[in-house]
């Protein structure tokens, strides 16, 4: 499936023919930047904000995209334009400790040691511990917003 215009149609013969095609699943979930060059993501993201686009498949079906898609589609391409990894995941994803404490940058232990203070929740799945994505991401954004404004509050007071 793709976005059908005669833009879309001269970069996919584009990226045919540089060998950047893509052949994988449609559900594979981690997208990588190098499938598709700076030039190719931002057509994408102008496509994608466009409120006319729409999806065809093979046999010429095609359905609208919701502004809600279209949003993710256009911030998906923005991120890979920026050079940055994009991955999507179910939001009740569960994560190993050791996965847990690289996306949060700390180690193992001191995660473990979070985890024993109660200051994330986690939960057993035999003798392993399991955190979910979510609670992750909310405590590494309530921990980077108080980095933030006690060094708001530091270069404040300095003189």
């Amino acid at each position: 499936m793709g976005f059908r215009t005669a833009e879309a149609d001269r970069l996919l013969k584009n990226c045919a023919s540089e060998g950047r095609a893509y052949h994988g699943s449609p559900s594979y979930a981690r997208v990588k930047a190098q499938m598709a060059g700076p030039d190719q993501l931002r057509i994408l993201r102008r496509l994608a904000l466009d409120s006319s686009s729409k999806l065809v498949g093979k046999n010429g079906e095609s359905e609208a995209l919701t502004p809600a898609l279209r949003a993710l589609i256009a911030e998906i391409a923005q991120h890979m334009e920026a050079g940055k990894t994009v991955s999507i995941l179910a939001e009740q994803n569960e994560l190993t400790t050791q996965r847990a404490a690289a996306m949060l940058g700390v180690s193992r232990p001191f995660l473990v040691d979070l985890l024993e203070k109660a200051k994330l929740p986690f939960h057993m799945v035999g003798t392993e511990r399991r955190l979910y994505h979510a609670d992750v991401l909310a405590y590494k954004t309530k921990r980077d917003r108080a980095r933030h404004e006690k060094i708001s509050r530091t270069t404040r007071t300095q003189p």
